[in-house]
């Protein structure tokens, strides 16, 4: 694929990341070539996708998050209400000897 021969592997982004610095840092003010406008209008989209999808991501774990809360908040009033019903049903203690 041309983006493994262009980035390469995981060894030399290091290198790369080093002479992307460079070149931004050189390029300063001056207007980006066609070419370079076109990589940027790349970046910039795969940089909205990323950030929609993780939002859409954040999304879904809130609703899954309230369902669990909504489902553990009715454990937890079941839970109490069969607690009073075993209280109230259980024999009531033995009368004190000395009574």
């Amino acid at each position: 694929m041309l983006a493994d021969l262009v980035f390469g592997d995981d060894q030399s982004r290091g290198m790369l990341e080093l002479r992307l610095q460079a070149f931004l840092a050189e390029l300063g003010p001056n207007p980006l070539s066609d070419a370079q406008q076109r990589v940027a209008d790349l970046v910039d989209a795969k940089k909205t996708q990323l950030v929609q999808h993780t939002l859409s991501d954040l999304s879904r774990w809130q609703t899954q998050l309230r369902s669990l809360a909504n489902h553990l908040e009715d454990l937890e009033a079941r839970s109490g209400r069969a607690a009073l019903a075993d209280l109230q049903s259980a024999d009531p203690p033995p009368a004190n000897a000395e009574d």
